[in-house]
């Protein structure tokens, strides 16, 4: 049926090759600004040139020709050559693309504090003396379904979503919400802005997004306790099977606590049933949820499914799977709300929230309630070996890639070390590579190796471990407090791979694993075996584009310490014995510090404040009063 004679590629390079201005009439945009908008989605890892016929130029082409044209698919089917179904996939393909890069565009300037240069004078100081942007909301035109068109019907008659932005003062956009109906008031739209944190409202640098601008204190003396005020809002409303206290639901709870119904601490989404009262918490998930919801977000109901896992539900050829709420990448092993009748709609189950929250109330009447079925869960392999043996072909050769190009690198490193002198190159003040294999070849340890290629066949991880999500990745539970301490103090060390989501994965666990294996190896437990893996897997990490280099420095000052220490060790041995022992038994003190405070918090009937304090007076009674006032 596609017989022209101007295939796809053809027109492409007819339109990005000739006269400017025809590519501006036909895409919106010229020809420069188009092959950069595509090495930007490629370079942060969105879009990527698949194995068909269509590349990521082409997929952003049809974006943007549907778009700038408000054009049917069958008109872009025709002049690009290609089956209606593939001008659909690709164009979801690249719309998602260009919604996940919004956020490296629309996003405020962390530098600015105060008011421009030019507005810093007495005409507009008294008025904005604080001020660091403006909020306002719009109204854009909208093509609804039929049995939502009231819905979307504004004040003026007109059918719209209404929309609020945030900019700063130089008119640079800094966030944007949208997709309520334009009936939906301007304040109703502000209050889910800022309630819910996954839409990243841009609050001001001084405020905190826990507590932006309000919150109760305790006005007797010496007492600390803050209430937020919008946790002072939350009331128990939630009637638990067993339980005499109403529950309230938490999006978050600090420390994530054990959960009563599977033990465990850690689970996605991190979201607590909880009777602050009796500190009892039940994992959303381990809780009896609604069989079937009705939501906003689809027109037939929507039944609860213990996962989806469905191969024709890919919209492509990378393996992704995607909600059809929020547009998001979702994993097939996660439980969702899944359409009655047409089947192929699926939503996260945050993304139905509000609905879940209204029947566990009881307030959509009677209601069936099912469990999801942790069981099958388990049966599904959310094992760590299941990540590190992915069916995906992609992320195979990704992997391959990586390691092949790692091995290259080690081999050139060594062969630079062998032309260096020993000397004290160690000592000084930055290491690198080299020094370090160096340091490798030449110290003297107890483990009888001598050469660095004899080195290999460690493993830091538990393949049969159980995975959980902490924000987009899985990872290993061994592995959650590492993450989340890294996530805290270095940010998404991922963020500038451009690899795909589960090779990336991969490699976070890998890195923490190395971590959590540092952390957890005694000094007297070091030798060259130990400390060549844990030097290959960083440069493995590194090789995929990983911003880790805090942990090579951080292993290069522990090698120059060691070498100390060794030096030292030939001259006086007894300082090092008694090293040893004073870890030892620092061992065993922190041991018996961790079972005391797991005693206390296991006690029933104490809330969660009572215990902290609890915790805190051991603790004080475990120093010398006179020594800790000082």
């Amino acid at each position: 049926m596609r017989t022209s004679a101007l295939t796809d590629k053809a027109y492409m390079d007819e339109v990005t090759e000739g006269n400017p201005a025809k590519c501006y009439e036909m895409f919106r945009i010229t020809p420069k600004l188009l092959l950069h908008l595509v090495d930007e989605l490629a370079e942060h890892g969105y879009l990527k040139d698949g194995h068909g016929d269509v590349n990521a130029t082409q997929a952003v082409a049809m974006l943007l020709y549907i778009l700038g044209h408000n054009t049917r698919f069958r008109c872009v089917a025709d002049r690009f050559q290609h089956s209606t179904e593939t001008v659909c996939r690709h164009f979801r393909k690249a719309l998602r693309a260009v919604h996940h890069y919004a956020k490296h565009l629309i996003k405020p300037d962390q530098n600015v504090t105060s008011l421009p240069e030019h507005l810093q004078v007495n005409k507009y100081w008294p008025w904005f003396e604080r001020c660091i942007g403006a909020i306002d909301g719009t109204h854009v035109s909208a093509r609804p379904p039929a049995n939502a068109t009231q819905a979307h019907r504004d004040r003026k008659s007109l059918i719209t979503t209404n929309v609020l932005c945030v900019c700063d003062m130089d008119m640079q956009f800094t966030f944007v919400h949208g997709g309520w109906e334009g009936s939906a008031n301007d304040s109703r739209v502000f209050e889910e802005a800022i309630s819910d944190r996954k839409h990243g409202f841009p609050w001001p640098p001084t405020a905190s997004q826990s507590s932006p601008f309000f919150f109760y204190g305790c006005d007797v003396r010496d007492c600390n306790f803050k209430l937020d005020i919008q946790c002072s809002s939350l009331k128990p409303s939630i009637n638990y099977k067993g339980h005499r206290h109403q529950f309230t639901f938490f999006k978050k709870v600090y420390d994530d606590p054990e959960c009563e119904v599977c033990k465990f601490r850690y689970n996605d989404p991190p979201s607590y049933l909880r009777c602050a009262e009796c500190d009892f918490n039940v994992h959303l998930l381990c809780a009896a949820l609604p069989s079937t919801i009705n939501h906003k977000c689809h027109i037939d109901p929507l039944d609860l499914e213990d996962y989806f896992a469905d191969d024709d539900s890919s919209d492509d050829d990378s393996g992704e799977y995607y909600c059809d709420a929020c547009e998001e990448t979702r994993d097939k092993q996660e439980c969702v709300y899944r359409c009655a009748e047409c089947s192929n709609y699926v939503a996260h189950i945050n993304c139905v929230l509000d609905e879940v929250l209204l029947s566990i109330s009881r307030k959509r009447g009677a209601v069936e309630f099912r469990n999801v079925d942790r069981d099958m869960a388990d049966k599904r392999g959310l094992t760590l070996a299941h990540i590190f043996n992915p069916s995906n072909e992609d992320e195979q050769k990704e992997f391959k890639g990586v390691e092949v190009a790692i091995s290259d690198l080690i081999r050139e490193r060594m062969s630079k070390a062998e032309v260096m002198e020993n000397g004290d190159i160690l000592e000084d003040l930055e290491c690198s590579d080299e020094t370090f294999i160096l340091f490798l070849k030449n110290v003297t340890f107890d483990d009888d190796k001598d050469k660095i290629e004899e080195c290999s066949g460690i493993t830091f991880w538990d393949l049969d471990s159980k995975v959980v999500k902490v924000r987009d990745y899985r990872v290993s539970r061994n592995f959650v407090p590492i993450l989340e301490k890294l996530f805290f103090k270095y940010g998404d060390i991922s963020e500038k791979s451009p690899l795909n989501l589960g090779t990336k994965t991969r490699f976070l666990n890998i890195f923490c694993g190395v971590v959590h294996s540092m952390c957890n190896t005694k000094a007297k437990d070091i030798n060259r075996t130990l400390l060549f893996n844990w030097w290959k897997n960083f440069k493995l990490v590194q090789e995929a584009k990983f911003d880790i280099q805090f942990a090579f420095d951080h292993l290069y000052r522990f090698a120059q310490s060691l070498i100390r220490i060794l030096r030292e060790y030939k001259i006086d041995n007894t300082t090092f014995d008694n090293q040893m022992k004073i870890d030892d038994l620092t061992t065993e003190l922190d041991g018996l510090k961790v079972k005391q405070e797991e005693h206390i918090r296991s006690k029933k009937g104490k809330s969660k404040l009572e215990k902290d304090i609890l915790v805190e007076d051991f603790e004080l009674l475990s120093k010398m009063v006179w020594t800790d006032s000082l």
